[in-house]
């Protein structure tokens, strides 16, 4: 917070998606919603000559829901989970798990009211991402759905305890 003075702040146009978080790739910084993706660019200032301007189709569930891994950034949102290189086009990963994504009661599916304790981690030496979930019937994330990005495939991994947090 020190190195951006309260008076410099700006405002973030209103579209009715909640705001979730803000993702620095590249040179831009990128403002993530729950269903959109904003990217900030300027040449002298975000004061003076700033700009938002929109991205992509896809959000992020909340700001602890992406990791980013060689240049790509993997994202959890209610569609599922993709890859956003920064480009117009989000790639998307999960298309061989999606019915975990369906709002259900199904054990197997994604208790979106807990998403606020949604996590995600990267484990370079396995090249996993994990996103850490409550599945239904859950309040805290117990499961993790493990995405090898170097094998392109999925699991879904259970813990006897709620995962709170994670790091690499």
């Amino acid at each position: 917070p020190e190195s951006w003075p309260v008076t410099n702040g700006f405002e973030v146009q209103e579209n009715g998606d909640e705001l979730t978080g803000l993702l620095n790739q590249g040179p831009y910084l990128f403002i993530l919603e729950r269903r959109h993706i904003s990217r900030l660019t300027f040449q002298t200032g975000p004061l003076i000559d700033g700009g938002i301007f929109h991205s992509a189709n896809r959000g992020a569930i909340n700001d602890r829901c992406h990791v980013t891994v060689d240049g790509s950034t993997y994202l959890l949102d209610e569609q599922g989970v993709y890859a956003f290189s920064g480009g117009q086009e989000a790639e998307p990963l999960s298309i061989q798990i999606q019915d975990i994504f369906r709002h259900s009661d199904d054990y197997y599916a994604i208790n979106w009211e807990a998403s606020k304790w949604f996590h995600a981690v990267n484990s370079p030496g396995e090249e996993t991402v994990r996103f850490y979930v409550a599945l239904s019937g859950q309040d805290l994330p117990r499961h993790a759905l493990a995405y090898s990005y170097r094998h392109q495939r999925w699991w879904v991994e259970e813990y006897p305890f709620p995962v709170a947090a994670s790091c690499t």
